[in-house]
């Protein structure tokens, strides 16, 4: 479920639900990651939630039609 707030969104019933914080968010349809516009910048959602950079800590996002 998408979460809308003051502009920004955020996703609940997920496998990491996310605050309504970011500009924009792209989840894969089946296999990948979920990406995060934050204050501007791409990122990705790590394995605690939280906005990272870096695509080595990324959570890799996997839907259940997939498998």
């Amino acid at each position: 479920i998408e979460l809308r707030k003051d502009g920004k969104v955020g996703l609940y019933g997920t496998a990491l639900p996310l605050p309504p914080i970011y500009d924009e968010i792209h989840i894969p349809q089946h296999l990948g990651w979920v990406k995060v516009n934050l204050h501007g910048q791409w990122g990705y959602i790590n394995h605690k939630g939280q906005f990272t950079e870096d695509i080595n800590q990324a959570f890799l996002y996997h839907s259940g039609i997939f498998l």
